[in-house]
């Protein structure tokens, strides 16, 4: 039935009723659709009221379209009156309902639903339950974060066959806001049930515990992975590390990384040439760029020694690494240019009465074009 011939339809509809042939409850169930597909949920009401028959996909179609418009009020008196009404409620009925008060931000009254759906003898469907969960780790208060690790606990009674994904999310909702103890308390409850980690999951573990600090609890659950271990799980240990001025076990970390043959991306040699230049080991951070141009990542990681160089007003070193790149081929232009411009404007030389370092600089860096 094409929805924008509903009138003509609803015509048809009463010629047959007038006739003494009614229309079946199929019949009235598309016009309903086509009336809340149009966003005329009134109507949609007045032809469940016209039916005869009634059954739980009609019903459900008009509870799906007042939720959409806000009216859970509504939606609550028909199922109060689904009896006297003479239909019943169905899972997909309460799922329907429960996912349209979660969007609406009515959290807690979506799990009213779900024990009224179980005191009418209806287990809570995966998607039930996905829905509550997912709506519960939107939310950004720490009370429904809480409220998720209690429905995960309850994974079992509900017959809920949960897997690392649920708790991989949970954790990283928890990590975003700094709160380490569930994160672990949660990777410890996967292992007592024997649901084993994927590497996301050891990842956010990872995350969660670097952001604490709590670098040797870290470096534990790393080395627990063994050839888990991926780039992103490398990364998170090094730029940890980095962070916590723990130099030595991010060149110790990057050589076991070349070891377990697991490539470096740019990101990595990002980490590795700031922990570099945080010791002053300029030649050496720039060696690491060269390396990851030979690897083929992009020149414009050039940025990181560039910065570093202007920011600790290290010129001789700066004319050096130009003078390098010239000697292996690199036509210095934009791209390094533009990251040069934006260090000196960061660290407020342009308009300094050091300007003059800025000029030769630039002299410097034109005469081996």
């Amino acid at each position: 039935m094409r929805v924008g011939r509903m009138d003509e339809a609803l015509v048809g509809l009463i010629g047959w009723e007038q006739e003494g042939c009614p229309p079946t409850v199929r019949c009235y169930t598309s016009m309903i659709l086509g009336y809340c597909k149009l966003g005329r949920v009134d109507e949609a009401k007045g032809l469940v009221g016209r039916a005869e028959d009634k059954d739980a996909v009609m019903y459900t179609i008009l509870i799906d379209a007042l939720c959409r418009r806000g009216e859970v009020d509504e939606v609550e008196k028909i199922l109060e009156g689904s009896e006297f009404n003479g239909w019943k409620p169905n899972d997909v009925t309460y799922n329907v309902y429960i996912n349209g008060l979660c969007k609406l931000g009515e959290v807690d009254r979506a799990f009213r639903q779900l024990d009224v759906m179980r005191e009418n003898g209806f287990l809570p469907t995966l998607e039930t339950l996905h829905i509550l969960f997912a709506s519960l780790c939107r939310d950004q208060s720490d009370e429904r974060l809480w409220e998720a690790k209690a429905l995960l606990d309850r994974s079992n009674e509900l017959d809920w066959d949960v897997n690392a994904y649920f708790y991989c999310t949970l954790m990283s909702k928890f990590c975003d806001k700094g709160m380490n103890k569930p994160v672990v308390s949660l990777l410890t409850c996967m292992f007592k049930r024997g649901i084993e980690p994927d590497t996301c999951t050891y990842t956010v573990v990872l995350r969660s515990l670097c952001k604490k600090k709590y670098l040797r609890k870290a470096k534990c659950i790393f080395h627990s992975m063994g050839s888990e271990a991926d780039i992103v799980a490398y990364n998170t240990l090094l730029l940890g590390f980095n962070r916590a001025n723990e130099h030595n076990e991010v060149y110790i970390l990057f050589m076991n990384m070349v070891e377990d043959k697991v490539s470096p991306n740019g990101f990595t040699f990002c980490v590795l040439m700031d922990s570099l230049c945080r010791e002053n080991k300029y030649p050496e951070a720039v060696d690491c760029f060269i390396q990851s141009i030979r690897n083929g990542f992009n020149r414009n990681l050039i940025s990181r020694p560039i910065w570093w160089l202007v920011k600790e007003g290290k010129v001789k070193e700066l004319l050096n690494l130009f003078e390098e790149m010239f000697g292996r081929g690199f036509v210095l232009n934009d791209f390094v240019f533009d990251p040069l411009i934006r260090a000196f404007c960061r660290k407020g030389l342009c308009r300094s009465v050091q300007s003059d370092i800025f000029s030769l600089i630039f002299d410097k860096m034109l005469s081996t074009r």
